[in-house]
């Protein structure tokens, strides 16, 4: 018949049975990553970390820690309270486990050795000066 609607038991057939679970799973993580870049497209500052191989982004009221793996070994870093910071790594000086937490936009800290780059981002809080 001219003009009808397609038969919708006859599409279904050329579903596999992981089709819809695979499926699903892609739209609950393009639904998640929406969720996560709107709320990074705000105010809230984010951890970014880089390493030689990977890099990761985290809001700052993230609580947890993270491993990041450099060349060295595992370097560990802790998000939790509005701050951030290195709680271990295997380098041998041991300066940015020695570093005060980050806490503010714009503040870095870095284990050279193990080449493992953490920076505050997002909007500026106080302002240190001004560039005229």
């Amino acid at each position: 018949m001219k003009g009808s609607l397609p038969k919708v038991a006859g599409t279904l057939s050329y579903l596999r049975p992981l089709d819809v679970p695979v499926f699903v799973l892609a739209l609950a993580l393009t639904l998640l990553g929406a969720r996560t870049l709107h709320r990074l497209g705000s105010d809230a500052p984010w951890v970014s970390i880089r390493s030689p191989s990977q890099s990761w982004i985290y809001p700052l009221d993230t609580h947890g820690e993270f491993k990041v793996s450099g060349p060295l070994g595992d370097t560990w870093i802790v998000i939790s309270q509005g701050q951030a910071r290195i709680s271990s790594s295997p380098c041998p000086a041991q300066t940015c486990v020695a570093a005060p937490a980050l806490e503010s936009p714009g503040h870095w800290v870095a284990c050279l050795p193990n080449r493992v780059f953490m920076i505050l981002e997002g909007a500026q809080g106080d302002i240190d000066a001004v560039a005229r």
